[in-house]
């Protein structure tokens, strides 16, 4: 039987997101309920000790990327993406950019994947909707055109900024991106 005040910690998650559980046993009136905990947290994968993390094991986990600046263009071993003008702009007109996705060999564009930009607002801009899904973009093997439409409604500099989510394939893996897409448009 443990001593009072012992802990079991429980880690969940990989060492980059961890979050521990610490549970304390020391009542002699949860003795039953220990006992139960004791073989359940055994198959969660938790150990007798303290609710510490274990600085070993988050020291030898990669530090994850820093995160890329938005960028109208993006042109990586796999992929070439764009968000570009389509047209000119006037205040209170329908107006569009066109996201263009286009992979590179030996990858192709992933057509069972929800391709998906969701917009920052912008002041002076309506969008026709806040997140462009895969029902506006146009797949072909090795190119995706995704078309995003708003009106201006204010004359001036405007940045269209979004996160796309999108993947591409070769026959051995798919890669699923996300990317801040960002372009400034002159609203005449």
């Amino acid at each position: 039987m443990d001593e009072p005040g012992h802990q079991w910690t429980c880690v969940v998650g990989t060492p980059a997101m961890e979050s521990e559980r610490a549970v304390s046993f020391g009542s002699w009136w949860a003795v039953g309920l220990a006992v139960l905990a004791t073989g359940a947290a055994g198959m969660w994968g938790c150990d007798r000790g303290t609710a510490k993390a274990e600085p070993a094991a988050l020291a030898t986990q990669e530090a994850a990327p820093a995160a890329a600046a938005a960028s109208h263009r993006f042109d990586e071993a796999s992929f070439k993406l764009e968000m570009r003008k389509a047209g000119t702009y006037q205040k209170q007109a329908a107006a569009k950019v066109e996201v263009l996705l286009e992979a590179k060999a030996p990858y192709h564009v992933n057509e069972q994947y929800p391709i998906k930009l969701r917009l920052e607002p912008v002041d002076g801009v309506k969008f026709d909707s806040e997140v462009v899904g895969k029902d506006k973009v146009a797949v072909q093997a090795k190119k995706a055109v995704m078309t995003v439409g708003f009106t201006p409604e204010a004359s001036g500099v405007k940045r269209i900024a979004g996160k796309l989510k999108f993947s591409v394939c070769s026959e051995e893996r798919c890669l699923m991106e996300t990317r801040d897409l960002a372009l400034d448009i002159d609203v005449e």
